[in-house]
């Protein structure tokens, strides 16, 4: 077995089971009293690909895959922790060299993290888009694209669109639509099923 057929396995698992295994992690940090973080549970899910892919994964079974991103995610909660605890501590450290250093390290991504950050940013917009043209149509999905993709102010999206009267209502009717229909899980699920197999 190849280490990306093992990591193909690891992706399939975890797009089948996002919404339970985030579930679990979650009642874990609340009994931990922990914070629950959807971006560390992103990422942990990345990392644990990149590391399958340079060096396998012991036990490939369902109960294997599990307990792997329960450990991996318990150390990356707790890292995040301490450094949040941590990084507002000030020492009167004035070696600027080191600082930069130790910044760099800590929020630097891989190529592929950074590639895969990327990607998903996009996913996720043309995701909304998708369920935009479903429910009001193309011209609403056009109108929703310009204002978060090329981030224009209302002000300008009227000047842009002189002719559609109410346009910042709909805009907002659209906005209110997604925020009550689609969950970030869901974009989640829906990118590492298309996509998972890329890593």
């Amino acid at each position: 077995m190849t280490y990306e057929h093992e990591k193909d396995l690891f992706f399939q698992w975890i797009a089948e089971h996002w919404e339970q295994q985030k579930n679990k992690l979650q009642r874990f940090c609340a009994n931990q009293r922990l914070p629950f973080d959807d971006d560390v549970y992103s990422e942990t899910v990345t990392k644990i690909a990149e590391r399958i892919l340079k060096k396998g994964l012991k036990d490939t079974t369902p109960k294997g895959m599990e307990n792997y991103l329960f450990k991996s995610f318990k150390i990356n909660t707790l890292r995040e922790r301490d450094y949040a605890r941590n990084k507002k501590r000030d020492h009167n450290v004035t070696d600027i060299t080191q600082l930069y250093e130790d910044w760099a390290n800590e929020h630097q991504l891989t190529p592929t993290s950074k590639l895969l950050h990327d990607l998903k940013q996009d996913f996720s917009l043309l995701y909304l888009a998708s369920v935009v043209i479903e429910h009001y149509g193309e011209q609403s999905a056009h109108l929703f694209l310009t204002k978060y993709c090329y981030r224009y102010t209302y002000k300008q999206m009227q000047a842009k669109f002189s002719n559609i009267k109410h346009l910042r209502e709909h805009l907002l009717e659209i906005k209110h639509f997604l925020q009550e229909h689609v969950t970030k899980e869901e974009i989640n699920a829906a990118f590492w099923t298309k996509y998972g197999n890329l890593i």
